[in-house]
Formats: structure tokens, sequence, C-alpha cells
């Protein structure tokens, strides 16, 4: 639907609030400028040097994008003006959450004055942390969704407070193993080592907040109407189905609205030079294949040390590593040790000459071309938007019913686990993800193959072959 298309009882109109890092905040606003270019208003709301802070909205979608700064509450501990992850180091990173709950306040206030001046949003679409914004918005009639700018197989090995409770993780070990829900599915090298663990375990763990991460995205998930993500079939685990399994184990939507890449350039000022970023000005004038990236992730935490060793690896290995969808050899991970993270100057210079020298990069280069055609495939990215506009649309009642035909009882936690489902949809089927609008297929369920669990692991005795459910040693 475009803007042109747009009829007035379907424009939406949709407040949008992130969580304050502006690796959520970006994704967020390049939702609203797609919604906006669909014809709808949006609202978006953060704190003040945030908004500040946030790239402009092109012209064209500015009357229907709106930015509204909420006033930040004191928090004992962060700094004057740190409104973001970004403004203080990642141990006070929970202050922001600390923060994050002064602003529901100023957030009941808003949306008390926008129903009083008539102006009832229809959505209202939150992070990870509004953990209070449901029920704040259920005062009002106005119905929530969450928006998880992270991949879906991150939820789904998160997995849901049932799931849990049915399979307890109880130290950092158990998060180096697929948890029971996604071992079915997943591709078994798709875990965390320990140091990666270390921080799951944390998540499960009261903060600053007095409230953990878990505990946060469990009541995200459990009082939001339905969960959209910020992803799509081509970037998640080949064959893993990662969005049923998410319609399984919170027993709601899971909506894929596409990867939400920021265009180059805004369309109206394709020939503007000065208005393309500075960065994209300089790859520009890099001869063919002779630059690579080095993604260490958007907050990540860098030691002297190994910046140094990265710096030393580079220069070994004679250039500039893509740390991204190994599972797919578009890119890969410099081998890290499993127990701090850390890694070495060779180790850096053998990952580049993997991928710039070796045969191999060969392999991995027609696969990132491929994987670039893909994701570039802005019909198809329109597509998912697509759906999500129409679920939007249609479910904008709270009175509606919104539990789409695809759920299935394939958990059931109170029994012992299993791995049939009654049937798996595809997203497009009527009831499910699209309404019907991609003409989706009915596969054929899992229940008629039989599961191989060789490559199950255990997690309370750590051998191989079955669940921990199924365990006949004494549980840890």
């Amino acid at each position: 639907m475009t803007m042109e298309e747009a009829t007035a009882g379907d424009r939406l109109d949709v407040v949008l609030f992130p969580w304050l890092a502006f690796g959520h905040m970006i994704p967020y606003l390049e939702l609203a400028k797609r919604l906006a270019a669909r014809g709808h208003t949006v609202t978006f709301l953060s704190t003040p040097r945030n908004i500040t802070r946030l790239p402009p909205v092109p012209a064209h979608l500015s009357p229907r994008v709106r930015l509204v700064a909420l006033p930040p509450s004191t928090v004992e501990g962060l700094p004057e003006g740190a409104e973001s992850t970004a403004d203080v180091p990642p141990e006070k990173n929970e202050l922001i959450k600390k923060a994050v709950d002064g602003l529901a306040a100023p957030f009941a206030a808003f949306l008390a004055d926008a129903v009083s001046g008539g102006r009832r949003p229809d959505w209202i679409v939150v992070d990870f942390c509004h953990n209070w914004a449901p029920a704040i918005g259920g005062e009002h009639g106005v119905p929530c969704a969450t928006f998880q700018i992270v991949p879906a197989s991150f939820i789904a090995f998160f997995g849901s407070r049932s799931a849990n409770a049915a399979h307890p993780r109880t130290s950092p070990e158990d998060f180096t193993v697929l948890p029971e829900w996604c071992a079915p599915s997943f591709p078994p090298g798709i875990t965390y080592r320990r140091h990666e663990a270390e921080w799951w375990f944390a998540t499960s763990k009261p903060n600053a907040s007095g409230v953990s991460d878990m505990e946060r995205m469990w009541e995200m998930m459990e009082s939001t109407r339905f969960a959209i993500y910020r992803s799509d079939d081509e970037v998640e685990p080949a064959g893993a189905g990662v969005f049923s399994l998410l319609s399984d184990l919170f027993q709601k939507p899971a909506i894929p609205a596409g990867i939400l890449l920021q265009p180059e350039l805004d369309s109206h000022h394709e020939d503007d030079d000065s208005a393309r970023p500075e960065v994209l000005q300089w790859l520009d004038k890099q001869p063919s294949k002779s630059v690579i990236y080095v993604a260490l992730g958007s907050e990540a935490p860098l030691t002297a040390k190994n910046l140094q060793e990265l710096a030393w690896g580079l220069e070994l290995a004679g250039g500039l590593i893509a740390r991204t969808m190994a599972e797919r050899r578009v890119g890969v991970e410099v081998a890290r040790d499993d127990g701090d993270g850390s890694f070495g100057r060779d180790d850096v210079a053998a990952a580049v000459r993997r991928v710039m020298v070796e045969e191999e990069g060969k392999v991995f280069a027609s696969n990132a071309e491929r994987m670039k055609r893909v994701l570039g495939d802005q019909r198809r990215q329109d597509q998912y938007m697509e759906e999500l506009e129409g679920y939007l649309i249609r479910y904008k009642d709270t009175n509606t019913p919104i539990v789409p035909n695809g759920i299935s009882t394939r958990f059931n936690f109170d029994q012992q686990f299993t791995s049939g489902f009654i049937g798996e949809q595809r997203r497009g089927e009527e009831g499910c993800g699209g309404g019907g609008r991609r003409g989706g297929r009915r596969r054929r369920g899992k229940k008629d193959r039989k599961f191989d669990k060789s490559k199950v692991r255990c997690y309370n005795c750590r051998g191989y072959g079955h669940f921990a459910s199924e365990c006949q040693k004494p549980k840890k």
C-alpha cells in the first residue's frame, strides 16, 4: 500500500518507542520512515539529546514522522547528559535501563494527552525494555506490539518463560549448547562460547534497575499482541523455521519486517554527491576488492591489547574482516579465546588470508554477491513490510482475536518435550503473517519425520544423543 493508495480508514497512527541505544533507535527510525512512506503517521519517542542526534528524516516523509522528546529522569551514578548507551561505558548500561524506567510517567502523560486531545494512537510499538508500556497502553485502549531489532534466532535461543521453567539454565555452561526447543531445527554449530555465555547468563540476573533483561523481555512478549522482527527468512539459519518456532514458543505471531537497510541516498537527492555519506565517498575511490570490513559490534568494548593485535594482524595479512553469517559462508570469524574472547594477530592474519588470498575466498565472494542480491531485492523487502502493515491494520481493534492458525501444540512444557508439530504453516496463509498476501503453502508436518538426536547435547550431563529431560543421571 503506497501513500497514494492508503485510504482514510486504513491509515494508522503508530507510536514507536525504542531502547536508548543507537543500535536500536536507528532501526526504529527506519521502520518509522517505511510506515510513513505508506501513508501512515508515526510518533517517535526518545529523550532530547537522542532526538537531536538522529539522522534527519527525508523532507518528503517528515510531515508524517513526529519526533517527540520525553524528559529524562535523574539517576544516581549516571553522568549528566547521558541519555543513551553511547554516553556511558558498558558497565553503566544498567543505569540506562533505570533511566528508561524513569520515562514511564512521562510516557503515560504523553499518551493521556494524546487520547484526551482526540489523537488516540492505533498502536504502540516498544522495545524489549519497556515492560511497563503495555499496561499504560491498556489503560487507554491502545494495543502494543514489540519490535525486536536483534536476529529472530537470538530471541528463539532466549526462549519463553515456560520453556526456561521446564528446562532451567542455571550456569553459563548451559548457554554454550542449543536449548532443547531449538535443537530439533537449528544447525548444531550455532551456539555461544564461554565468554559470550557469561553475558547470556547475566541477563537472567537483576541489574541496577531491579529487573533482569530476561524478565523484561518475557513480560514484553507476554503482554504485547504480537512480535515484529527486524529480520527475514534469508538471514536466519537456513531450514530452522525460526518464525514458526517463535510463534510456537510465545504463542503469538512472529512477523518479520525485513532487514530495514538504510537506503544509500534518499531518492530525492540522487544528483547531490555532497549528500552521500563521507565513508561511502571514500569507498567509491578504493580499488575493487581492496577493503575488508572489520565488524566488532556497534558498542563492543575493545581492549587496547585487542586493538593492537587487530592492527598487527591486518598488517601481517597485508590488508584490512567480516564476522557475520559464517554458516552461509559470506564471512569468516576470527578465532578467539573461548574463555575471554581475546584474539591474536596471527588469528586475524589467517582469517584475512582465508577471505582475500586463498582459493576459498572465491566461495566467500560468490556467496556474498548472491546475498547482496537477495537482501537488495527491494520488492521482496516491500512484501515483508506489506505483511506487517496488514497485521497492524487488521488487528488494531483490541477486540479482534489475533491467534494465527499456524500456532501449534509443538511445545507442551507441562509434559515431556516433543519434537513434532500439528503442521508447520508458512507465512502468507490465511491467519498467519500476511493473511494470504503472498500465497503461502503448507509444508508437511515435522511429526511425519524421524528426528535424529545424535547431535543433541544434554546440558545436564554434557553427553550427546538425548535431552536433559530424558537424562538418567542426577539433575544438577
